[in-house]
């Protein structure tokens, strides 16, 4: 194993939900024994998702994505699946404002969001991991609840949600992960 073993603790991820995940695990472990080739074709066959965050939410992801497997540049490879992690976050904190409304479906979203922010730990550094950590804390606060027969319900705060959304966006700005 190379110097990518630590980045390959990535819980298990669906294929077929989850193809953006599934392939940087893939990617991973194939470049934790220095196969590019594997690497490669991986990226290729999941090029669909990869170029729906590129056209999306990050701009010439895809396009540095292959520069950097052609390079066999590692650490280019890594950022950049980084990046489309970050991408999914953002795709997810989206789906999230859409559904405030939908206490159930914004909850479940946002649970994808924590688990995409964790998969980010290692790129951000203790003050951001914390920072971002509140900021999801504060998503979620921000999501109404219908209560039960109407007791304990709580309406939907979008203008919290907003800026807490803006804070976490502000945090994987700095470290490079947005585009």
């Amino acid at each position: 194993m190379s110097n990518v073993a630590p980045f390959l603790f990535a819980p298990t991820v669906s294929r077929r939900k989850e193809p953006v995940l599934h392939a940087r695990q893939a990617v991973l472990r194939a470049l934790g024994r220095d196969d590019f080739a594997v690497a490669g074709a991986v990226v290729a066959r999941n090029a669909y998702a990869f170029r729906h965050l590129d056209r999306e939410h990050a701009p010439g992801l895809m396009s540095d994505l292959e520069r950097a497997l052609k390079r066999r540049d590692i650490r280019g490879i890594h950022l950049t699946l980084q990046q489309a992690v970050a991408a999914e976050l953002v795709r997810c904190l989206s789906a999230v404002q859409e559904n405030l409304c939908h206490s159930q479906d914004a909850k479940h979203l946002l649970m994808k969001c924590s688990r995409l922010f964790s998969m980010l730990e290692k790129d951000l550094g203790k003050k951001a991991l914390d920072e971002g950590s509140w900021a999801l804390q504060g998503c979620q606060k921000s999501i109404g609840t219908v209560g039960l027969f109407g007791v304990g319900c709580v309406t939907a705060d979008p203008e919290r949600f907003l800026r807490h959304k803006h804070t976490l966006m502000g945090i994987l700005h700095s470290k490079g992960l947005i585009r």
